[in-house]
């Protein structure tokens, strides 16, 4: 287990929890793919464009390693399945230290994206994802969102576009 990426993903579910917000496999993986492309933390899994937008198997597996590990578990939670909590111990507190100086970035990212639902989250997500190759066209950056995503409206792609953009002019400029 990397301490680091445990210790960014233990303060993404801190946060999450303190907000009140659910926390579950989805959340985790688009926060921390936004947190790694736009905040530059030092997450070192990999992510790929899967069924619905940024996923990294690694982050899944370290998921799954912190479960064993006695660090986070599941609780059920009303909104879209299971949420997690850290289990507070001596190394969940160790972890999170080691990574205190991204704390507030962390809380920054984790209060603008909690009032998302997952499928606005999907979408957010991956329109980030994009946002590179196809910022200079945003028409043809609206048709590949509503195409990698098919469920979602080409106007709803449209507004998740302009929020993006507006997020990571938001975003450079806090850098």
């Amino acid at each position: 287990m990397d301490n680091n990426d445990a210790g960014l993903v233990l303060e993404m579910i801190a946060q999450s929890n303190h907000v009140g917000g659910w926390c579950g496999d989805s959340y985790i993986q688009k926060v921390s793919y936004i947190a790694k492309a736009v905040l530059n933390m030092p997450l070192s899994v990999p992510f790929v464009l899967y069924k619905r937008g940024p996923y990294s198997f690694e982050l899944k597996s370290l998921l799954l390693e912190m479960r064993a590990s006695r660090l986070v578990m599941l609780v059920p939670d009303g909104h879209y399945g299971p949420s997690f909590v850290i289990i507070d111990n001596i190394l969940t507190q160790r972890l999170r230290t080691n990574v205190s100086q991204y704390s507030a970035s962390v809380a920054r990212l984790v209060k603008d994206l909690s009032r998302k639902s997952i499928a606005d989250l999907e979408a957010f997500s991956t329109a980030i994802m994009f946002w590179g190759s196809q910022q200079n066209n945003p028409d043809k950056y609206v048709d590949e969102l509503n195409r990698l995503l098919p469920s979602l409206s080409r106007s709803d792609a449209a507004a998740t576009v302009e929020e993006a953009h507006e997020f990571l002019k938001l975003e450079h400029a806090h850098a």
